[in-house]
């Protein structure tokens, strides 16, 4: 099957030339882009997850103990 690194070098080699058919037929690759930016290391950005943005748990905050 192969490393991870070596899977993960496969899958930007794939993405980089689809990259290049698409601008060669003149298509938009804009998300190709920002997905290969995103694999070389780029900040994606923040967003709450878990108990702050779960609505089964109101407007409530947790407040820290202290």
């Amino acid at each position: 099957m192969g490393s991870k690194l070596q899977r993960q070098n496969q899958h930007l080699r794939r993405l980089t030339m689809k990259v290049a058919r698409h601008e060669k037929r003149g298509l938009n690759t804009d998300g190709l882009k920002r997905e290969i930016a995103r694999m070389e290391g780029a900040d994606r950005k923040a967003h709450a997850t878990g108990r702050d943005v779960d609505p089964r748990y109101g407007k409530r905050k947790v407040e820290e103990q202290d």
